[in-house]
């Protein structure tokens, strides 16, 4: 069983309908995703423009699945968290982003496994313990806190980010589907440099661009922050849409 609440972000959001179903019933995928190489997906699918404007990303997502496998998960870019059920193999996936930016959590019991974005999605089951994991606050006392799979909620875990849980009758297989690809540049001029990590800087502003409404940036008050949302201003200029800025403040009286 599956279940999906939709919260509307992104313009093809209106045309998602989860679960959603493919290959012929095979698949059964339910998502929390926002893709940034969407355009590059759609090329290589050849979607008519048309149908790629009411394809939502999870649509998408599901269509690159029915042709290539999990294997398709080292080249999706974007923050996502996903579930899919594969009937032919008897086997449930479940996947996040390189970056960790959509939760996942699970419960794996005796005779049950459940997952839910956050705890609180699972502490509805009465199969799930309430409870704090002690062992996992004192060791937040020590140490920050790195990628394992340990949530604060005793019998809940969460997927690694950048990990694939494979879940069968047999067990659970945690594997590596993404990880950060470093290369060398060198160029011959100072400036170059300057111009390509612009290019790379509106790239990758320009993919969070793509919403409903004006765009909010938060200002933490260093050189990235307000890099980012500079260049939002900029590339928004002339749509009629606009970046708002929050910043944190002492509260009255503190």
């Amino acid at each position: 069983r599956s279940g999906w609440r939709q919260m509307c972000v992104l313009p093809e959001d209106a045309f998602d309908r989860q679960p959603l179903i493919g290959a012929g019933g095979r698949y059964v995928l339910v998502a929390d995703i926002r893709l940034d190489n969407r355009d590059d997906l759609i090329r290589d699918l050849s979607l008519p423009s048309g149908q790629a404007r009411a394809t939502s990303d999870a649509a998408l997502l599901l269509a690159v699945l029915e042709r290539e496998g999990t294997r398709c998960l080292d080249r999706i870019l974007g923050g996502y968290a996903i579930a899919l059920w594969d009937r032919d193999k008897a086997q449930l996936t479940l996947a996040r982003d390189g970056m960790g930016e959509k939760p996942l959590h699970f419960h794996h019991g005796k005779d049950v496994f459940a997952f839910s974005s956050m705890p609180r999605g699972l502490h509805s089951l009465p199969e799930v313990p309430r409870g704090a994991r002690e062992s996992r606050a004192a060791l937040l006392l020590l140490q920050p806190l790195g990628n394992d799979s340990h949530s604060f909620f005793a019998g809940i875990d969460r997927v690694h980010t950048g990990h694939a849980l494979d879940v069968t009758r047999n067990g659970l297989r945690k594997r590596r589907h993404w990880d950060l690809n470093r290369t060398s540049i060198r160029f011959g001029r100072p400036e170059e440099y300057v111009e390509a990590a612009r290019e790379h800087l509106d790239r990758a502003v320009r993919c969070r661009l793509r919403g409903q409404g004006s765009v909010a940036a938060h200002l933490s008050g260093g050189l990235d922050s307000s890099g980012i949302a500079a260049t939002a201003a900029r590339l928004l200029s002339g749509s009629g849409r606009g970046v708002v800025a929050y910043t944190s403040v002492p509260r009255m009286g503190f």
